[in-house]
């Protein structure tokens, strides 16, 4: 399996592993024709179009296309389309070869299990989630983002003594200015939190100079105003779900 690299998908609380690289592209002729519609799709905004065409040239590429799973992922999950998008995941799982490329795929894999579980609030999602990212947490050289998610899917399963287990793992191996540090150090704290509906963290610079980060504010009332140059009429459905933004309430 070719080169994967690491992207943070905004909508998602959690780190997610899809690729970017054209040399994991499909390598027919249609297939290529079709990943380029596919992208042209996602420019206009037209999500469901670009899923659709995505899936097509993955299977015009006699299902090797990568770089097509894993846009089917990414658009599988802002879409809600879980079926697409654990299919997916499932088949990048089953194709990888080497020891590297089971750790990515196998955290993928558990990012799309947790995600059902959040929607759908069913345990055996979670519970599923947890041996996936046990999997990828478990080598000689532990996926961080796998620690972190694991310690998500086990707070959803109520485990919260193995939760901050697997957060306090997860500080140890990152630097204290890592947002993600930040979140599990409040989870360890308060394991409850970890499964609370809480605005994904975030940093910024304030007009005059100032850096702050939003678990700083903790204990603080903080309002989240989101605007933008379009209306809501012209935005596309997936872009007016934020995680967090129906709830302008507290940070806790």
């Amino acid at each position: 399996m070719r080169g994967l690299t690491l992207v943070l998908i905004l909508a998602c609380p959690l780190t997610f592993v899809t690729a970017q690289n054209n040399a994991d592209g499909p390598t027919n002729e249609k297939a290529q024709k079709t990943y380029k519609e596919a992208l042209e799709s996602v420019h206009k905004h037209s999500l469901e179009d670009a899923l659709g065409k995505f899936k097509k040239a993955d299977k015009e590429d006699g299902g090797h296309c990568l770089v097509c799973r894993q846009m089917m992922i990414k658009y599988g999950l802002e879409l809600h389309d879980w079926k697409t998008a654990e299919t997916a995941a499932q088949e990048i799982l089953t194709d990888a070869r080497d020891d590297k490329h089971l750790v990515l795929a196998h955290y993928t894999l558990g990012v799309v299990l947790i995600r059902q579980g959040m929607e759908k609030h069913k345990d055996d999602f979670f519970s599923r989630a947890h041996e996936e990212m046990s999997k990828a947490a478990g080598g000689p050289t532990p996926l961080p983002q796998a620690l972190f998610a694991d310690g998500k899917a086990l707070s959803y399963l109520k485990q919260d003594d193995a939760a901050k287990a697997r957060f306090e793992q997860f500080v140890k191996l990152t630097p204290a200015d890592d947002l993600d540090h930040q979140r599990a150090l409040r989870y360890i704290e308060d394991p409850e939190l970890a499964r609370a509906r809480m605005a994904p963290p975030f940093a910024l610079t304030t007009t005059d100079g100032q850096n702050i980060a939003l678990d700083e504010l903790k204990g603080k009332v903080v309002l989240i105003d989101f605007w933008a140059t379009r209306s809501l009429a012209s935005c596309p459905r997936h872009c007016q779900e934020i995680p967090g933004a129906a709830t302008r309430g507290s940070q806790r």
